[in-house]
């Protein structure tokens, strides 16, 4: 290929900063699956028994580690059914810029400020959060007095959001996701 060919050829490539990302892109590396160890450590939480799964991963441009956990199946597919079936077409979805990455968060809080803002959800997760969830966070981090604040749903769907970046819930203790 000739000099002139070639030049061409880089010209007519957009530029990193060029490209359009699609809503909520933002990373910057590639994404990477985590695995988790095969350790499981056996738990109850009430009458609920399962396993807890522990990782560990250094924090980017940090000096420490980050610890998580997961408890598969701590909510049952039929839960998590109709707890999609409810949020799957809400209209109280908002779309202001994240404060994480100013993309529209197409997020809502059914349960704000320690009450139900909507109704529809409550009986569908109050009763695994009060059994389930809530104790299972008390006892991993040692804190019995620890309460529920805020639930966020936040959807990722084509032509929406479909990331979140990293980021660090200042204001929270705990975060859970489910």
């Amino acid at each position: 290929m000739s000099d002139s060919a070639t030049a061409r050829q880089a010209a007519s490539q957009p530029s990193v900063a060029e490209l359009v990302f699609p809503p909520g892109y933002f990373w910057r590396l590639p994404l990477q699956r985590y695995e988790f160890p095969p350790e499981e450590r056996t738990l109850q939480v009430g009458t609920w028994k399962g396993v807890e799964q522990s990782g560990q991963v250094e924090k980017v441009g940090k000096s420490r580690v980050c610890d998580f956990y997961r408890v598969p199946a701590l909510l049952s597919r039929d839960e998590i059914s109709s707890i999609l079936r409810h949020v799957r077409n809400s209209p109280a979805y908002l779309t202001e810029p994240d404060s994480v990455d100013q993309f529209p968060t197409f997020e809502y809080y059914p349960f704000q400020h320690g009450k139900w803002v909507d109704e529809g959800m409550r009986p569908l997760l109050e009763q695994a959060m009060q059994d389930r969830v809530l104790p299972y966070i008390r006892k991993r981090y040692g804190r019995p007095t620890c309460a529920v604040a805020d639930f966020l749903i936040r959807r990722y769907i084509p032509g929406e959001r479909r990331t979140h970046a990293v980021h660090f819930d200042g204001h929270a203790f705990v975060t859970a996701v489910l």
